[in-house]
Parts: structure tokens; sequence; C-alpha cells
């Protein structure tokens, strides 16, 4: 596993890692606002990219491990989080040329940067999404999916209030996009209950996998 920075013009840096073996097909998972890629859901989808024989690159902003962040106000934070969500897709588009088969794993605000990134047209035809837990931008973000062509899966609970569920029941307008609901779970889709949440990160993993063993068989 190789271990990078994507370093911030105030000094402070974006965690990357990585592991890159040439495939032809890459996964790439964003963490959430305070959700690293050492968390279970991202753990296990690295797992999942890994069992697929997918390279690999993982982003965590460490927004929990940055200071000069956490002091900010919430409309100076959004303006730092809409920086560095150009320096990601700058970083990335580079690599992900080279690729026929994309998958964008997103976890929370993860989400937000998957969606500036689509906004590159060398991703066409080629991009497939898992989105846990879409955060504030979701009803904009569900109305984009209506209108895609790229297979989804997105993951998310009602007892989430940043799941927004209006719109939600349009996504069953398109054949290539599912939705897997966990009840009464909160926005790191758990319940409070160990066994409950360890049947939950099963099911929820297994969704994961029978998703990208699909699209990773799907002629280009």
């Amino acid at each position: 596993m190789d271990n990078q920075k994507i370093f911030r013009p105030d000094g402070t840096y974006i965690k990357v890692e990585s592991n890159i073996l040439q495939n032809k097909a890459i996964g790439i998972c964003f963490s959430g606002l305070h959700y690293s890629y050492n968390y279970p859901l991202m753990y296990y989808s690295r797992n999942v990219l890994f069992e697929n024989k997918t390279d690999y690159l993982a982003i965590d902003c460490s927004y929990s491990e940055n200071d000069f962040f956490n002091q900010m106000n919430d409309n100076n934070q959004l303006e730092y989080i809409e920086k560095d969500k150009y320096l990601i897709s700058e970083y990335l588009i580079g690599t992900l040329i080279k690729y026929e088969k994309i998958i964008l794993i997103g976890k929370s605000i993860g989400v937000h940067f998957i969606r500036t990134l689509l906004k590159n047209t060398i991703l066409e035809n080629r991009v497939a999404l898992v989105l846990f837990t879409p955060a504030y931008e979701w009803n904009d973000i569900i109305l984009e999916i209506i209108d895609a062509k790229y297979p989804v899966l997105i993951i998310g609970s009602r007892n989430d209030k940043m799941f927004n569920v209006n719109n939600l029941g349009k996504l069953g307008e398109r054949t290539n996009c599912f939705v897997l609901e966990i009840p009464n779970a909160n926005h790191s889709l758990e319940v409070d209950n160990i066994t409950s949440d360890l049947a939950n990160l099963s099911k929820i993993i297994e969704c994961e996998k029978e998703f990208i063993v699909k699209y990773l068989k799907e002629t280009a």
C-alpha cells in the first residue's frame, strides 16, 4: 500500500492511500467528514475492490484532524471544502484516463467530491457509483442521477436526517439504479446494537460486492 499527500496552500494536506497494479479497472473511495478510509464501510469496500482485482485509491480530507478547519464557521468550512474538491479532481483526472472502468465509492461528503469529478467528460460511459449516506446535496444529486446512465448503488436510512427522501421514488425509474435502505440506522448506517450492526454491515457489503461484480463483468 502506498501513502501520499495532496498539500493545500495552507500547509495542511489530504491523505491518499493507493494500491496501483496497472489493472484495467480502478475503485476510488472518498471518505466522509469524520469517517476515514479505515472505518468499516470504507475498509470493507477496499477489500471488495481487492477481491475483484481492481486498482485502488482512497481520499481522506482528514477534517477531524485539521484544527484550522475545525475552528472555522460553517460558511468558511464550506468554502474550504469547495477548494478541496478541485484539488482532488485535479489530482485524479490524470490517473483516471488510462482505466477502462472506474468505480467511485463515497461516504457522506465524499459524494460531494464524486459529484464534482463526474463533471469531467473523461468519465463518460465508464463509471459506476456506490453512494453511502449522501449528505447535504442529496436532493440535487438525485435529480442528476435520474437523468444519468451510469450504474449506481445508493445505501442509506430514512432515519438519517441527512438522507433527504424527496424524489427518492423517482430513482426506481432507472433499471440500473439500486437503493438499499437500512432501517433505523444513523448517518454511519449503525443502530447502536453490535449484533444488528454486524448483520447490517454484512448485508451492505454483500450488496456492494454484487453490484461491483456485475458492473465489472459488463461489456465496456
